[in-house]
């Protein structure tokens, strides 16, 4: 689940696009966007138009701007930092998801976002890091609890203030840790490997042996990431942590820059 999103931009009506291969009044107009008209003959958007949108200016299928808003995590994160800031605080930012949103309020709610922006910092977040390098696997605000993986009701791995949680079926406690390590566990079973984990808390020692690994998949890339060692951190928010408000900023320019509205995807 998430949300992608995407602005037009003008090359085709400020004539810097290649001439489609094709009339030019079978075009119509919908949100920015050149679409070919329903009458034209069958098969000649795949054949013709198509190819054409994709490489007839600097702009892939006219999209001056595209990108992936959030997902459903992102969506929470995002709505929770409304919720503790106030959203009636930024009421043309919090318009933009509204299908009445006009490309003439985008400077309004870019100056709601500014505002929101500065004030990111009166609200922690709890977030599971890699020491080593830096990187953040998962996010949570404080108060609230990100719940990331179940094995169906046997156990549950939870972020929040107090550490990273293994629950039990009945919601009891039985692994939580602010630092700590992750053995990985290879056996051969019925000819097919299985890969569990092992969790050490770096302060007490305790262990969680049997249980699903902590991992992470980056796209484009085969093999699983099985961080070594792992802390819970709880700082303020800055902006690097709130990609969806990246990617608005990014949309509100496009949209000033254009004249075009945000199509939601």
């Amino acid at each position: 689940m998430g949300l992608d999103a995407y602005v037009a931009c003008n090359c085709v009506k400020e004539g810097k696009a290649k001439k489609p291969p094709f009339d030019e009044s079978l075009l119509v107009w919908k949100q920015g966007f050149p679409y070919l008209d329903e009458s034209a003959p069958d098969g000649w958007c795949s054949l013709l138009y198509d190819p054409w949108r994709e490489t007839a200016c600097e702009h892939p299928d006219f999209y001056y701007f595209s990108d992936r808003v959030y997902n459903a995590s992102g969506h929470l994160f995002y709505n929770g930092i409304m919720d503790r800031l106030g959203k009636g605080t930024f009421p043309h930012l919090d318009a933009v998801w509204r299908s009445s949103f006009t490309p003439d309020q985008a400077e309004a709610a870019m100056q709601d976002l500014e505002r929101l922006e500065s004030r990111l910092g009166e609200v922690e977040g709890v977030f599971l890091v890699d020491p080593a390098t830096g990187k953040e696997y998962r996010d949570a605000l404080t108060g609230n609890q990100n719940w990331f993986f179940s094995a169906g009701a046997e156990y549950t791995y939870i972020l929040n203030e107090q550490g990273f949680n293994i629950l039990g079926p009945e919601g009891e406690v039985w692994f939580r840790s602010l630092a700590f390590s992750q053995e990985i566990i290879r056996t051969m079973v019925d000819g097919k490997e299985s890969v569990t984990a092992v969790f050490r808390d770096k302060a007490t020692g305790q262990e969680q042996a049997g249980g699903s690994t902590f991992n992470w998949k980056t796209w484009g890339v085969d093999e699983l990431e099985y961080p070594a060692f792992l802390e819970v951190v709880v700082r303020p928010l800055c902006l690097d942590d709130v990609y969806t408000l990246i990617v608005l900023r990014k949309l509100l320019e496009a949209v000033i820059d254009t004249g075009n509205p945000i199509v939601w995807a």
